[in-house]
């Protein structure tokens, strides 16, 4: 496993957080490479370090197929060192993925139960509940708690398609 983060998986995930619509999320992401000293506009092609491509099909990969657990071992990979804009981005991945069942057509709302459950879990007991001091993030903390969210005024722009 590699040190630190990799400019050309770094540019990589700007890319298709910018690309799909994410941009809370490419913001932090963006904040975290600054950190980092990670320059996002001049970086090798990707196509010269294959392990970063790797990672990268893998990541978009778990997106694409809604597979959470994956996703996070895979973010976990790429990001070892979780900085507070990590954590930020860590915990809209965990939002993202509670609320995806919400997304499909018809929505699934039993796959949401579970999902925001394990949200929920996240929320009180993992790593979330540190980023309640963060007050962009504090209204998430409701949302295992509204009944639904689909029609709730803070949580209906977040279950929309143009939102991600």
């Amino acid at each position: 496993m590699q040190k630190g983060l990799d400019p050309a998986l770094a540019k990589a995930v700007n890319q298709y957080l910018n690309r799909t619509g994410l941009t809370a999320l490419a913001d932090a992401f963006q904040d975290e490479c600054e950190s980092r000293n990670i320059s996002l506009k001049k970086v090798e092609k990707i196509s010269k370090i294959p392990e970063s491509n790797d990672l990268k099909k893998r990541l978009l990969q778990s997106i694409e197929k809604n597979d959470k657990s994956r996703f996070f071992r895979l973010f976990s990979e790429a990001f070892p060192n979780a900085t507070e804009s990590i954590a930020s981005l860590e915990f809209q991945f965990q939002v993202y993925f509670a609320t995806s069942p919400l997304r499909k057509t018809p929505p699934d709302r039993n796959e949401y139960r579970e999902r925001v459950q394990e949200l929920k879990t996240y929320l009180e007991e993992g790593n979330g509940a540190r980023m309640a001091k963060n007050t962009e993030l504090l209204p998430y903390f409701a949302l295992p708690y509204v009944s639904d969210p689909m029609k709730h005024p803070v949580f209906k722009e977040l279950l929309s398609a143009s939102f991600f």
